[in-house]
């Protein structure tokens, strides 16, 4: 396994805010990327009509060999409604292409993190992998639209397992979309459902992949959805929107405490010792080319129990990249409260 430079893969959205990971789901749910039209994509040489492309080799062609590739796969950051990207590689074999390797992987899980888990739900299996006409068609086993087993019976009326549910499908479907975009070979992806197990995929509801939709209304291709992906943008509006919310638990996980050893003492007698009223990335951030950490500039307003309300416009924050996550520094979060 190896890091992700996070810089190379985010060339192409250089300055976007994210909300708290809560904000994020909702907004997602009410306007999700939208879909792909079927016109051909720009940069493409238009294929004749019908084109459809298998791409899986021909098994008997002893001409292709094992090889080594990487990609990078996107996970859940534990309960959070975002994804992280992992670098991965692949030994492929005969007759294997990378993009199956790579909703194998998502479907397996991670390996190595204690902070990242898979979104797809057990069972599911790739039933094909084709190229149609400007897009990726990925059919999977009906398991796919499965919950998991700590769902309970009875969840579509419990609105907190409702959502819940509703965000790991979305999870599941844009892991795959944003993994294979990544590529770069496509620039969006259709999933179909292998509904009576007879290796054909159809279309099912926008609804089935967590998207919000008119009844009915089947899904398309859909292109990548950057505001699922967690930023170091992201990681300081998470780490403020926890500070005022007194989650303890987000706090361990998004901030990197160094050699201090993380309790929740620690935390209660530090972060929680104030209140964001404001808080909003400003400028642009810059991230070290090895993409292990960045510089988010902050313009915020917050007040200290009991004290007076500050103002502090581009502050600089520090934030690392440990076990694929962003993480915002801790020294650099008491600096910023402490006015040094």
């Amino acid at each position: 396994m190896l890091y992700h430079s996070f810089a190379a893969a985010e060339k192409r959205n250089c300055k976007r805010l994210i909300g708290a990971s809560a904000a994020v789901f909702l907004s997602l749910l009410l306007c999700s990327c939208s879909a792909l039209s079927f016109s051909p994509i720009s940069q493409r040489e238009d294929p004749p009509q019908g084109y459809v492309v298998e791409l899986m080799p021909q098994a008997g062609d002893l001409s292709l060999s094992a090889q080594t590739q990487e990609a990078t796969v996107y996970y859940r950051i534990s309960n959070e409604a975002l994804l992280a990207p992992m670098l991965m590689r692949f030994e492929l074999n005969i007759g294997q292409t990378l993009e199956e390797a790579v909703i194998q992987a998502l479907i397996d899980g991670p390996q190595d993190s204690h902070d990242m888990t898979g979104v797809i739900p057990n069972g599911t299996q790739v039933v094909s992998v084709k190229e149609q006409h400007g897009y990726l068609e990925v059919t999977l086993s009906k398991e796919f639209l499965d919950v998991a087993n700590d769902v309970p019976s009875g969840w579509e009326k419990n609105p907190q397992w409702a959502q819940e549910v509703n965000l790991r499908r979305l999870l599941a479907a844009y892991s795959i979309i944003n993994s294979i975009t990544d590529l770069g070979l496509h620039n969006a992806v259709l999933i179909l459902i292998d509904v009576n197990g007879d290796g054909n995929g159809q279309r099912v509801e926008r609804s089935s992949f967590g998207l919000s939709s008119s009844a009915g209304e089947p899904i398309e291709p859909l292109c990548r959805n950057t505001a699922l992906i967690q930023t170091p943008e992201s990681a300081v509006s998470t780490v403020i929107a926890a500070i005022n919310n007194r989650q303890s638990s987000t706090l361990a996980r998004f901030v990197s405490f160094g050699d201090q050893q993380t309790t929740s003492q620690l935390i209660a007698d530090t972060l929680l010792t104030v209140t964001f009223s404001a808080g909003q990335v400003s400028g642009d951030t810059i991230v070290r080319q090895d993409g292990a950490e960045a510089i988010v500039t902050l313009d915020c307003e917050f007040s200290q129990t009991g004290g007076l309300t500050q103002t502090i416009i581009a502050a600089p924050v520090r934030v690392v990249r440990e076990d694929y996550i962003w993480k915002v520094d801790f020294d650099s979060l008491c600096a910023l409260i402490d006015g040094d």
